[in-house]
């Protein structure tokens, strides 16, 4: 079974790659969709090769190799300039809807404009996002702990005072142990709102 998981999350792997190498189609994200809903173990790899590829991130911008080969000025803004026309086109699409964007992809839970959608967490606690909401989580032994990158979502969290439950948003963080409360990251400002309890 660990070898079919292993397997299942270089699968994920690589269509991560694909999905954030600035060419995907609408086809390609269709695509990974289907392969993420053909079972629980898909999906489970999908957001184990997602936590690592977002961790990786700021590690892999810091690395620093010399080049191989010498570009000439001329290749390099050739080079340059389809790239940005790919990224830009790839951005463009992704605003537009047509494909979604890579921290919706990378994102845990994930709603679109006008959707809304209820989770119950490993914990037993619920959130209800609202439409164009990305929400990471991250549960271990010791801690809860969520990462709002965009929209609102209604937490309505179960007492557990061993592993406070924590949202973060921007650069802010709201810890609740048994509570509920919602929060809105908005394009502004982050808002907090207890419904129920303390936090």
């Amino acid at each position: 079974m660990d070898e079919d998981f292993e397997a299942l999350k270089r699968e994920a792997t690589a269509w991560i790659v694909r999905i954030t190498s600035g060419t995907a189609t609408t086809d390609d994200a269709d695509a990974l969709l289907a392969w993420r809903a053909r079972s629980a173990a898909h999906e489970a790899a999908f957001q184990a090769s997602a936590r690592l590829w977002k961790n990786l991130g700021p590690a892999l911008g810091k690395s620093k190799s010399a080049p191989s080969t010498v570009l000439t000025r001329r290749t390099f803004l050739a080079t340059g300039s389809l790239a940005a026309s790919v990224a830009g086109g790839g951005l463009i699409l992704s605003e537009l809807g047509f494909l979604p964007t890579v921290g919706a992809i990378l994102a845990d839970y994930a709603t679109g404009i006008g959707e809304q959608r209820t989770v119950q967490l490993s914990d037993g606690s619920t959130m209800t996002l609202d439409g164009g909401t990305m929400l990471s989580v991250d549960f271990s032994s010791s801690a809860r702990q969520l990462e709002l990158t965009t929209g609102a979502a209604v937490f309505d969290v179960v007492s557990d005072p061993a592993r406070p439950f924590v949202v973060t948003a921007a650069n802010g963080k709201t810890t609740a142990i048994g509570t509920s409360f919602s929060v809105k990251h908005g394009d502004d400002d982050i808002s907090v709102e207890c419904l129920r309890g303390a936090d």
